[in-house]
C-alpha cells in the first residue's frame, strides 16, 4: 500500500527547523522507514520557489528510502487562478490554513489516482517520536481507516537547542523533555491553569512527576485511506476529515505516548494573548463543545490519552477519575440546553444545530463567519 506524505513549509527560518529537527526524527527507523516495508513512500512537499534553496544538504537523507517531490505554491490552480493570488488578501494564520486546505487537495487528487493508497498528514512543526509512523500504519492494518493523534505543544524557544544539541526520539524522554518546556498554549489547557486557555479545545491535569492526562476533543489526522470522500472537508483537517469520512468505530485515537508521541512546536509570541484567565465551569465547557464541535467528537472526548515518563501507576487514578466526572457533567449539561430552546437567540440556535445534525451540515470555527453573516 503506497504512502503519499504531505508537507507544507516555505520561507527560510521555517523550512530550517523542519530539516534539522523535524525532518530527522521522521527519518528514524521507526518512522518514515519502516513504511517501506508496505509500498512505495512518495513524500510531497509543498512550498514556494525562493524557499527551494533551503532544503539542502539535509534533504538528500530523506531521498535514501522515499520518492521526493516538490509541488510550487507558485504554480498550483484554483478556479482558474494561480493560489498564491488567492491568498494575497488573507492575514495572519489564514494564509496558512488557506494554503494548507488548497495543497492537501492537490495531494489528494493525486493519491486518488494510486489505488488502495495512504495518506500521512505531517506539518512542518510536528516532532514525532521514533516508532509513532509504524505504529500508525500497524493501526491501518488492522482494519482503522484513520489514525487520530492529539499533540502537546512545546516552546520552540527553548526547546530548539536541546534537542538539536542531542535529538532524542524516545517517546518518555520526549514526553519529560516536552513537559519542562511547554508552549504558555500548553499550561493554559490545564484546570487549574492561570490564566486559562480561552479555546479549550483540550483539557489536561498533571500528575505529579510522572507525566499529564489528557482529553482531546479536536484531535488531527495522522495518516488515512484514500477515498473520494477526503475532497469533501470545507476546513481544516482536524475538525472534520476523520468524521466526515469514517464511522466511529473506522476511526483510530492514540491514547497513549508510548504508542504515538507528537509534538508541535511554536515561538512564545504565538497566539500570547489567546488566555481567558478564567477557571471554566461544565456550562463554559458545554458551550464550548456546542459552539466549536460536532456531536461526534466525544468518541475522542471521552478518550484519555496518557503521556507518560514512566509506567502508568496508581497516580493516575484520582485524576482520570476527575476526567470522568468532569466529563459526564458536560455533557448532560450540553443534553439539557435543548430543553431551553425557547430562550435561545437565533445565532446559538443554528451553533446547536450544527453540533447536532448531520456532520455534512457541521460548522466548524473555521466557516463561521460566512456561515453566521445572515444573523
Amino acid at each position: 500500500m503506497n504512502n503519499h506524505v504531505f508537507i507544507l513549509v516555505w520561507g527560510e527560518q521555517f523550512v530550517r527547523d523542519y530539516v534539522e529537527v523535524a525532518l530527522p526524527l521522521q527519518c528514524m527507523v521507526g518512522n518514515l522507514p519502516s513504511l517501506n516495508d508496505y509500498g512505495e513512500i512518495y513524500y510531497h512537499i509543498y512550498t514556494n520557489r525562493s524557499s527551494l534553496g533551503f532544503f539542502d544538504p539535509e534533504i538528500q537523507e530523506l531521498k535514501k528510502f522515499v520518492n521526493l517531490e516538490f509541488h510550487l505554491i507558485d504554480e498550483i490552480e484554483v478556479g482558474g487562478r494561480k493560489l498564491s493570488e488567492t491568498v494575497k488578501n488573507l492575514i495572519g494564520p489564514q494564509v496558512r490554513y488557506n494554503l494548507q486546505f488548497h495543497c492537501f487537495k492537490h495531494l489528494a487528487r493525486i493519491a486518488l489516482d494510486d489505488r488502495n493508497s495512504l495518506i500521512t498528514f505531517l506539518d512542518p512543526n510536528t516532532l514525532i517520536s521514533d516508532g509513532t509512523l509504524s505504529a500508525a500504519s500497524m493501526r491501518i492494518r488492522d482494519g482503522y481507516n484513520v489514525v487520530n493523534v492529539n499533540f502537546l505543544r512545546v516552546d520552540s524557544e527553548r526547546f530548539f537547542p536541546l534537542i538539536k544539541k542531542n535529538l532524542i526520539s524516545e517517546p518518555r524522554s520526549l514526553v519529560r523533555l516536552a513537559i519542562s518546556h511547554f508552549h504558555h498554549l500548553q499550561k493554559a489547557f490545564f484546570l487549574d491553569a492561570d490564566p486559562f486557555t480561552a479555546y479549550p479545545s483540550q483539557l489536561n491535569w498533571w500528575i505529579g512527576s510522572e507525566g499529564c492526562l489528557a482529553r482531546a476533543f479536536i484531535p488531527s489526522p495522522l495518516m488515512f485511506k484514500v477515498k473520494p470522500e477526503i475532497l469533501t472537508i470545507l476546513s481544516t483537517m482536524d475538525y472534520d476529515l476523520a468524521l466526515r469520512c469514517w464511522p466511529d468505530e473506522e476511526i483510530y485515537l492514540c491514547t497513549d505516548s508510548d504508542e504515538m508521541l507528537v509534538l508541535k512546536h511554536s515561538g512564545s509570541s504565538h497566539n500570547a494573548n489567546s488566555v481567558s484567565g478564567v477557571a471554566p465551569s461544565t456550562r463554559d465547557l458545554a458551550i464550548f463543545l456546542i459552539t466549536s464541535t460536532h456531536i461526534r467528537h466525544r468518541i475522542f472526548g471521552d478518550a484519555p490519552i496518557f503521556y507518560h515518563m514512566n509506567d502508568i501507576n496508581s497516580k493516575w487514578e484520582r485524576p482520570l477519575q476527575e476526567s470522568n466526572t468532569l466529563l459526564v457533567a458536560v455533557y448532560k449539561e450540553i443534553e439539557s440546553i435543548p430543553m431551553h430552546a425557547n430562550k435561545l437567540d437565533a445565532k446559538f440556535l443554528m451553533y446547536l444545530k450544527s453540533h447536532t445534525g448531520p456532520i455534512e451540515n457541521y460548522m466548524s470555527p473555521a466557516l463561521e463567519p460566512a456561515a453566521l453573516s445572515i444573523i
